[in-house]
């Protein structure tokens, strides 16, 4: 068979969404513990990570794609993701909630860009950053009452 007609499942993807697919049955299984009103949030996402683990797990099972397909991408920019989540994570207890999330945001807008960076585009990724972080901040402090670290900054 020609390299141009073989088809390649997604393995390692298949593999993590079923690790993290456990772990939000994990989550389910650690919040029975929790009080109701503790115990929404958690759930709420568990149920959704685990619905599109197990969606990826069969579309990707069921349709293989053609090999080279999704091989593309900037390895450093994965990385750089990872390392700007890893350090929020860690940095936001001391330095703030929302000092950290703007940060956070702008890094992760700076490695997701691809083109040139135009007046318009910045606006809207500006307008976005501020719509997301405001609405995340309004839900954890004001609906779900999550205590947020304030920091030294913000």
């Amino acid at each position: 068979m020609p390299a141009a007609e073989q088809v390649k499942r997604d393995v390692p993807g298949i593999v993590i969404s079923a690790i993290v697919f456990g772990i939000g049955v994990l989550v389910l299984v650690e919040a029975q513990e929790f009080s109701p009103m503790g115990s929404i949030f958690p759930r709420t996402v568990a149920a959704i990570m685990m619905v599109f683990c197990a969606a990826y797990m069969i579309v990707a099972w069921r349709r293989p794609q053609p090999a080279g397909v999704g091989e593309q991408g900037s390895s450093l920019r994965r990385v750089g993701l990872f390392a700007v989540m890893l350090l929020w994570s860690i940095a936001f207890s001391t330095v703030g909630f929302l000092t950290t999330s703007v940060i956070a945001y702008a890094a992760i807008t700076l490695l997701a860009t691809y083109g040139r960076w135009t007046a318009s585009r910045v606006a809207s990724r500006l307008v976005a950053g501020i719509a997301i972080l405001a609405l995340f901040y309004l839900l954890f402090k004001v609906a779900l009452h999550v205590p947020l670290p304030s920091g030294w900054l913000l």
